[in-house]
């Protein structure tokens, strides 16, 4: 605050300050500065990102992705904002742009644990997604086996949004 109050234009200092507003959970007053940060250098990544990062965390992931896509355009090499992108499609449940993204991230940082997990669980997802769609064909059309049952069951378990008809493979 004092470096603002002595030159509120010193545009680091605004940065840092609307970095320790995010950390505060205030975010309208960091998005506010990092407005100005924007309207002032408008292709830079750094404020672009930062922007967009706010927005996300502040719960208006579709504001933050705006910027992040802006960001990228300015700096696509950025591993951090190739994250960025990855965690706000995420959010969005935009599974399979979510997944381009962390695939992007692992070209970049092949070890990146976040990346990783997310490819995983995305791609085993998906998988068992196609498994319960035919589970469900054949349990329509022919009946199921006590096998069948025990598998659809399984299969219902793993999936959060198929947890609550885990009761409809014994039925």
């Amino acid at each position: 605050d004092s470096v603002l109050t002595s030159s509120p234009d010193h545009q680091e200092a605004k940065l840092a300050k609307a970095q320790v507003l995010s950390w505060m959970r205030r975010y309208r007053q960091a998005v506010e500065l990092l407005q100005s940060l924007v309207e002032d250098s408008p292709t830079s990544a750094l404020y672009l990102y930062e922007l967009g990062k706010v927005y996300w965390m502040g719960g208006t992931p579709r504001k933050g992705l705006e910027y992040y896509e802006q960001a990228y355009l300015q700096d696509p090499m950025s591993q951090e904002i190739i994250r960025g992108l990855a965690r706000v499609h995420r959010q969005l449940r935009s599974h399979e742009l979510s997944l381009y993204w962390y695939r992007k991230l692992l070209v970049k940082v092949p070890n990146d644990p976040e990346a990783l997990s997310e490819v995983f669980r995305q791609t085993y997802r998906a998988d068992h997604e196609v498994v319960l769609q035919w589970s469900e064909e054949v349990f329509t059309k022919q009946g199921f086996d006590n096998h069948s049952a025990a598998s659809l069951e399984y299969y219902f378990s793993l999936s959060e949004d198929w947890k609550p008809f885990l009761h409809l493979s014994r039925v």
